[in-house]
């Protein structure tokens, strides 16, 4: 396939597909982005048989490679102080790698493992190649992020009398008041891969608490206790920690928290439910759609 509409960022800096006028990076070649990471499967032999036991395969880590080259006569001191800039080794948690590849914008969040620029026989024109390599530990690929908002389930008005009234003003139509709210979201997943939700819950939210459910299965999360009004709690779903605004662990009032997963190519419907009184609390649910 060829590389040249795509573009590589990592920490600012764009990698490009075709070459220019060379002053900036371009991309020779690239791999790792489209295919399959590495599968492993942990299978015992069969006894005194063929084959061996049926296991579960699990993907490895996804590295993604990528080979290139600057040519500038002028700047190209300049050029290997961009790329070394933001070419070493950083503490903290994995960064976003995004490639626009084949019409599609998709972000790993990665470590960089590898950068080797080559001063050789093209050193003295501005020509230098250089090697890059990334590896990221969750080897999904992710998608721009979606997210879904609402409140508690609020009824409607019902039908109006005297009819054709809004009970005050003639209105020569049945008047049947406000819409009911479902207190409901769907989240839908465009890409291949199961993928993680998270949420946030606005306060204020009375001490009894809420459920998030997931409508039809018996699924859900319950959150017991009070949430004060300009507070938040957010629950991360890939790593399981309930946080109030920020820093206040409140994982102790999580007293179920199942699984929270929108299914590759399909839709997760999630309720809001009051254990005591209703309030303005507001969920807030979201999720990168991913894929292999």
């Amino acid at each position: 396939m060829t590389l040249s509409d795509t573009t590589v960022t990592w920490r600012g800096l764009t990698f490009v597909g075709s070459r220019g006028d060379g002053s900036r990076p371009w991309i020779d070649a690239l791999g790792g982005w489209e295919d399959l990471p590495d599968a492993r499967q942990e299978s015992d032999p069969r006894p005194q048989q063929h084959g061996r036991f049926d296991a579960e395969v699990f993907s490895d880590e996804r590295v993604v490679t990528l080979t290139g080259a600057c040519f500038s006569p002028i700047d190209r001191d300049a050029r290997l102080a961009e790329l070394g800039a933001v070419m070493g080794f950083r503490t903290g948690p994995p960064e976003p790698l995004t490639i626009d590849h084949a019409g599609r914008v998709l972000t790993g969040f990665a470590r960089l493992r590898r950068y080797k620029p080559t001063i050789g026989n093209g050193w003295a024109v501005g020509h230098f190649p250089f090697a890059v390599e990334w590896v990221c530990s969750d080897p999904l690929r992710y998608g721009a992020p979606v997210t879904a908002s609402t409140g508690f389930p609020v009824a409607g008005g019902g039908l109006a009398f005297p009819l054709y009234t809004n009970r005050s003003v003639r209105t020569g139509g049945l008047w049947f008041g406000a819409r009911s709210t479902a207190g409901r979201v769907v989240l839908t997943n465009s890409g291949d891969a199961d993928v993680w939700v998270s949420y946030t819950l606005d306060g204020p939210l009375a001490p009894e608490g809420c459920e998030v459910a997931v409508v039809g299965t018996g699924l859900l999360h319950r959150f017991q206790g009070a949430i004060p009004s300009g507070s938040t709690v957010l629950v991360d779903g890939p790593t399981g920690t309930v946080l109030m605004d920020g820093y206040s662990d409140r994982s102790g009032q999580m007293t179920r928290m199942d699984p929270l997963v929108v299914p590759a190519h399909g839709s997760l419907e999630l309720a809001l439910i009051p254990l005591g009184s209703t309030s303005a609390a507001v969920l807030t649910a979201s999720f990168m759609p991913g894929w292999w």
